[in-house]
């Protein structure tokens, strides 16, 4: 950490208030005039630093959306061995970050470190396949780790489905009903918000390093052609919403409101069955339901429809219509996100490579909901229909095909029938 993020930091425990350049350098041990030059700096970096003869310096409000140096700062605080590097545009993170495995390779080991690279923008972001992933300036999250995990080669591959799951959680942590797609990609919505791109380096059987990019459409609002029908972002889903309810509070309150219908339901089921044994479930009906308990039920007589105003008049059944507000991109928190999934990723990294991995895959096997499902899937050079069996111990899609036939795929685009 340099002396102007050293400086940031103090700015930002006292934001709000005047510390004097005296305090400052006298807690960093340096000169006044040393802290007045590195407070230029950092207003130089659109950070709203005020500076009065008298009082000394306040950071007088936060930058909207995601700033490097105030993540930096975060990251630290949040995984403190993780190196943070930030760039205003880059061919591909992964493709850098591949440039810098190799420098710290030539290097003694003990030097290499996990390193997170975020990008303003890619000219050229990849996915799996080769295929591009466009990312325009600003309007997503685009980063890569790079990571030295102590694992055998043949367990790299469900470092796909790890980062997925964390991704996963971290978003819906902020009210996002992500759903987890096989191998690598996550939807929104049934359509693509984030791709996910694993590339390992192996020596002999063991890991050397592997490189992880993710690309997630955040603010996004318009795709080409192309990909119109195929791929969303948050603030799209946000803008689509139907009723104009397209704040991220509203979002987290319906997820809240589903999970609750959900758990509700299954408590209904089991009061029911135990009532009548022979009642069967496709019979439960709002009869079954009358002496359920008010705490399990979690009725009142004042609850409104998840799709209603709670200002809507009881009197009336006319739905007044609500204007839609234009978002900003500062709406989308991006970098709680970014945060959020570093804890959730840096969690089930620690299951993985500590001989807990089960517990991993088994999370990984629940969200992407596909066991059981008649699929097709195409590598590429063939296109093959059956029934998914399991995602193996190593990651494999494990198909039971029309001929009854056992295959095992590590990666394909998969569409499901029905």
């Amino acid at each position: 950490m340099n002396t102007s993020q050293k400086i940031l930091k103090i700015l930002l425990e006292n934001r709000g208030r005047y510390i004097s350049g005296t305090e400052i350098g006298r807690r960093l041990g340096i000169s006044c005039s040393a802290v007045s030059r590195n407070i230029s700096s950092l207003k130089e970096r659109d950070l709203t630093v005020e500076s009065n003869p008298c009082q000394g310096h306040c950071l007088t409000e936060l930058p909207e959306g995601l700033h490097p140096d105030i993540l930096m700062l975060k990251i630290k605080d949040t995984i403190p061995d993780l190196e943070f590097q930030y760039r205003e545009k880059v061919e591909s993170t992964n493709t850098l970050l591949k440039q810098i495995a190799s420098q710290q390779s030539q290097a003694s080991f003990s030097s290499c470190q996990d390193i997170l690279l975020l990008a303003g923008e890619q000219t050229a972001g990849r996915g799996r396949r080769n295929r591009s992933w466009d990312s325009p300036r600003s309007q997503g999250l685009y980063f890569s780790l790079l990571l030295y995990p102590d694992i055998n080669s043949d367990r790299a591959p469900l470092l796909t489905g790890l980062t997925s799951l964390a991704l996963e959680r971290a978003l819906k942590q902020h009210g996002f009903p992500v759903q987890l797609k096989w191998p690598n990609d996550l939807l929104l919505a049934g359509r693509k918000v984030a791709g996910i791109l694993a590339e390992v380096s192996t020596d002999l059987d063991r890991v050397s390093h592997v490189i992880i990019g993710v690309g997630l459409n955040t603010t996004r609002t318009s795709f080409p052609r192309e990909l119109e029908n195929q791929a969303t972002s948050l603030q799209k889903y946000l803008q689509q919403r139907p009723g104009g309810n397209d704040t991220i509070e509203h979002v987290k309150k319906e997820v809240v409101k589903i999970e609750n219908l959900q758990e509700k339901s299954q408590k209904i089921s089991q009061i029911s069955s135990r009532e009548n044994p022979n009642l069967k479930p496709d019979e439960i009906t709002e009869k079954s339901y009358e002496n359920i308990p008010e705490e399990i039920s979690g009725e009142t007589t004042d609850e409104t429809p998840l799709e209603s105003s709670p200002e809507s008049p009881k009197e009336t059944h006319r739905e007044t219509p609500i204007k839609k507000p234009q978002k900003t991109p500062a709406e989308i928190p991006e970098e709680e996100i970014l945060l959020d999934f570093l804890r959730e990723f840096y969690q089930l990294l620690d299951l993985f490579t500590t001989g807990r991995e089960a517990e991993v895959i088994t999370d990984w096997k629940t969200s992407l909901q596909i066991i059981g499902e008649e699929i097709t899937i195409s590598t590429g050079t063939q296109e093959i229909r059956g029934e998914v069996q399991d995602i193996s111990q190593r990651g494999e899609l494990v198909l039971q095909t029309e001929k009854g036939e056992e295959q095992r795929f590590w990666a394909g685009d998969v569409t499901v029938i029905g």
